[in-house]
């Protein structure tokens, strides 16, 4: 685990929420589960050709502290993370993996992905 002092980037935990829209279906929004300190280091990168056009993937593990006491309100596979990198651009990646790496309750580790048609 990186230690405390490592986790330098700040980054908002985004849950994915439904609200009705009044006709019978729903809206997709993302509810704001807060901002958090975080180690962020690239796990791997792909690319692809997909219907005549380049799509990169990179993935991500982003390893923070479990400072959010209520287990309803943990970042689950379909949320995401947004964060701004050292050049200023915002990334947004998806959620697929949550773990807590020791077992122990005081850290999460976040498997995420970010990338799409170049």
């Amino acid at each position: 685990m990186p230690a405390v002092g490592q986790m330098k980037k700040r980054v908002t935990l985004l849950a994915p929420a439904r609200s009705d829209d009044g006709a019978g279906g729903f809206a997709r929004a993302a509810a704001e589960l807060g901002t958090f300190f975080a180690n962020v280091r690239p796990a791997s990168w792909s690319e692809q050709r997909n219907l005549q056009r380049n799509e990169q993937r990179v993935s991500h593990v982003v390893t923070m502290r479990r400072v959010i006491a209520d287990p309803s309100l943990l970042p689950a596979p379909g949320g995401r993370v947004r964060w701004t990198d050292h050049a200023g651009r915002e990334r947004n990646a998806y959620i697929h993996t949550v773990v807590d790496p020791d077992e122990d309750g005081r850290f999460i580790e976040l498997g995420v992905e970010e990338g799409g048609p170049l």
